[in-house]
């Protein structure tokens, strides 16, 4: 199609047009570790067309699309406040009710989490801060 019209070919090549079609697929069919902005056109390209071009064959085949997912078994010493999926899909960060973050490499083999901003240094804030607002309400 690109060789048959110029005009045509050089709006395929548009950077615009392929963020589009990146940011209208469903978060979980296309796992990009950056923001759509990082991406150069080609790059989301190759992605988009991968990823649609599996599609069709699975559909021509009758099968279902399979989507990937996975099951993480977090040990927590606290309950869990929140979690959240980082743009992009690769990272988790979880925080627990005494304000401890964790994150996981949703990439990586292994489950494990790691500290990010451990229970202690909560404590210091949230004391340090207590003492502030003593502090002010003194005055």
């Amino acid at each position: 199609m690109r060789q048959t019209c110029t005009r045509l070919r050089d709006i395929t090549k548009s950077l615009e047009i392929w963020q589009l079609l990146v940011r209208r697929e469903p978060r979980q069919t296309l796992c990009l570790e950056l923001p759509v902005e990082s991406y150069a056109c080609e790059e989301l390209e190759s992605h988009f067309l991968r990823r649609k071009s599996a599609e069709v064959r699975y559909e021509k085949a009758g099968k279902e699309f399979p989507f990937s997912g996975r099951i993480l078994p977090i040990k927590l010493a606290l309950p869990l406040d929140s979690a959240s999926l980082v743009p992009g899909g690769r990272w988790l960060l979880i925080s627990t009710s005494r304000g401890s973050v964790n994150y996981y490499d949703l990439n990586a083999e292994d489950n494990s989490g790691h500290e990010l901003i451990p229970v202690y240094r909560t404590q210091i804030f949230h004391a340090h801060r207590h003492r502030l607002e003593l502090s002010h309400s003194q005055v």
